[in-house]
């Protein structure tokens, strides 16, 4: 029986409608039912065979209706307002999530919101309270752009448990990896490929050449490392990577003005050019008062590499294969017009925010701060506590290959992200100051949060 892509759009809409029914009828709720139909994470979905696309029009509708349904109820007045500092306290949520899973209720959702945290200023371990303090400015939230939770008035992303949950975990595993995705061809296609550029006839034209190339890599091979590939901190670095492709190639017009596509800056080169470029953190300077219980997190953006500058960056790797003339140009683009695009498209917000949360995870890891401040916060860092959002794998995308307009040369973009949040923390200074932050930023009360 053949469907037609209504017919598809409708199946996937009442296979989330399902999805919720069940949720309301199991009567706890999970991560991976709070984050309902999570399969268009980042304005893409991925189907049972673990091939990544765009999302259609239908995914985010329903996604939106969703969210808003279950994520979205009115926020308490209170916690409401856009604050420059808003308080968060680990074990305090760690205790509200125990009595939670007790009693067999949900997780509420300004928690997995981490109450409207947009990003993460101050870490402190407080010994006196037996608690680790999240710091920074927060906002209430709405359904915002491809199914990402955003501030009520500024737009930017807000940060969620499930990531924070996942970093954490990832980072204490006894053997814990550098965090990475990448999108690239497969290694056994490359022989032919390698032969078929090698073998051009003259005069072919350049759609000849790109169908071909397309032909030859089949799907590109999504690689994960460092955290689970079913997490939903997983699909954020899949979903913008994808996206960063999309546009780099000019498959998407950039929603921002300044940031032209790759293509714009390609002369005349070889046939089947593969431009790489991978997104990083960087943090212009981090913290710690004298104890190392108190750190401070300094303005951390997200950079744009180029093939030879990412390799050039990791420690016990020399060599590249160099960089495809105009990669460089194109790489500070998107660096320069990183905020920008992360306003408008907030996927890419919300990858800064799973870079920002794995720093502040590998700063509680390292350091060991809960056992040197007794906070309990098993529940977030055992895999046997609370259920983490569990999504489909992206394990392939389409390879696309377009057409360079001045050179006529067929590109096909390659590349990720990554994240060393070990290589950021090792290059911290210490600021005797920051110790008074301990009484300044004390959490009152017996509330999880505070302004």
């Amino acid at each position: 029986m053949k469907f037609s892509a209504i017919h598809l759009g409708v199946v996937k809409v009442l296979f989330a409608v399902a999805v919720v029914l069940a949720a309301s009828l199991a009567g706890t709720c999970t991560f991976a039912q709070q984050y309902l139909n999570a399969r268009a994470v980042g304005g893409v979905v991925v189907d049972a065979q673990g091939m990544l696309t765009k999302a259609e029009a239908v995914d985010l509708q329903e996604l939106e209706r969703l969210q808003k349904h279950e994520l979205g109820r009115a926020v308490a007045q209170e916690m409401a307002a856009k604050v420059p500092l808003r308080k968060v306290s680990l074990s305090r949520i760690n205790q509200l999530l125990k009595e939670s899973l007790a009693q067999g209720l949900g997780i509420p959702p300004e928690v997995y919101c981490l109450g409207g945290l947009q990003d993460i200023l101050y870490v402190i371990a407080d010994p006196d309270k037996k608690d680790i303090l999240l710091v920074g400015p927060a906002e209430a939230w709405k359904a915002g752009p491809n199914g990402v939770l955003v501030g009520q008035t500024s737009g930017r992303a807000v940060m969620l448990l499930d990531d924070l949950v996942v970093a954490l975990r990832s980072l204490s595993s006894p053997r814990p990896e550098v965090i990475s995705c990448s999108i690239n061809p497969r290694s056994e296609t490359i022989p032919a490929l390698q032969q078929f550029t090698r073998r051009i006839p003259r005069g072919v034209s350049a759609e000849v050449v790109a169908r071909e190339l397309e032909q030859i890599l089949g799907p590109q091979a999504v690689s994960i490392s460092g955290v689970p590939e079913d997490s939903h901190f997983a699909r954020v670095m899949v979903a913008a990577d994808y996206r960063m492709k999309r546009l780099g190639l000019g498959l998407d017009r950039s929603p921002v003005p300044g940031l032209p596509p790759f293509t714009a800056f390609v002369r005349a080169q070889a046939a089947g050019m593969m431009p790489r470029w991978w997104l990083v953190p960087e943090v212009s300077q981090i913290s710690r008062d004298n104890e190392g219980l108190v750190w401070e997190i300094s303005e951390l953006r997200v950079k744009t590499l180029t093939e030879t500058e990412f390799v050039s960056t990791r420690q016990g790797e020399t060599k590249a294969s160099g960089n495809v003339p105009g990669t460089e140009r194109w790489a500070e683009a998107m660096t320069q017009k990183y905020e920008e695009l992360a306003q408008v498209d907030p996927v890419f917000d919300q990858l800064r925010n799973c870079m920002e949360l794995a720093i502040v995870a590998a700063i509680i890891v390292s350091h060991k701060l809960p056992q040197r401040v007794g906070a309990d916060l098993s529940c977030l860092m055992d895999e046997n506590g609370i259920e983490r959002a569990r999504v489909q794998p992206a394990r392939y995308v389409p390879t696309q290959s377009v057409i360079a307009p001045l050179s006529r040369v067929s590109l096909v973009a390659c590349g990720g992200v990554e994240i060393n949040p070990w290589a950021i923390i090792q290059q911290s200074q210490k600021k005797e100051d920051l110790g008074q932050l301990r009484s300044q930023l004390a959490l009152g009360g017996q509330s999880w949060w505070g302004n």
